[in-house]
């Protein structure tokens, strides 16, 4: 009996050794995302493309791109051009921001802060086609997107 329970805990040790080697194989196999995407087109319209007009100023989207870092963490950077309709004023701002993401076979979930009790909009989503475009679009409730935007890898 002896000999039967050595053996059997010479089997356990083998084996937990074995799954512990297999864990970290595990964690570096989590999907993951890299690489920059820049915007082509908006609801299929190219850039500059018009995001609002409100009496005599109009305000346009000139370039937006997302950096997937692979660890999880996307960085946004849009830039916009306000124009004064009428009067040769415009003005360009840039506007970057990062964020975590998770990626589900070829789905990208954008993670969004909603701060307690506001009223937040569900966050966008992304999927991967597969020729490496990004669509990127905002769920609408209570079903269907809008706003879908296509993203070209460009490294």
């Amino acid at each position: 009996m002896h000999r039967t329970t050595r053996g059997l805990a010479l089997i356990v040790a083998t084996v937990a050794l074995l799954c512990t080697g297999c864990s970290d194989a595990t964690v570096a196999n989590v999907p993951t995302l890299r690489g920059s995407y820049a915007l082509r087109t908006v609801d299929s319209l190219p850039l500059p493309f018009l995001q609002w007009e409100y009496d005599f100023t109009r305000q346009y989207l000139i370039a937006d791109t997302l950096a997937f870092d692979g660890r999880h963490t996307v960085q946004h950077v849009t830039v916009t051009r306000l124009d004064s309709i009428g009067r040769s004023y415009s003005e360009f701002h840039r506007q970057s921001y990062s964020s975590d993401y998770r990626l589900r076979g070829d789905t990208v979930d954008f993670m969004f802060r909603c701060p307690p009790n506001a009223d937040c909009a569900l966050p966008p989503v992304a999927w991967l086609e597969p020729d490496y475009t990004l669509v990127y679009g905002y769920r609408k409730y209570p079903n269907g997107f809008w706003r879908l935007s296509l993203y070209q890898r460009v490294r």
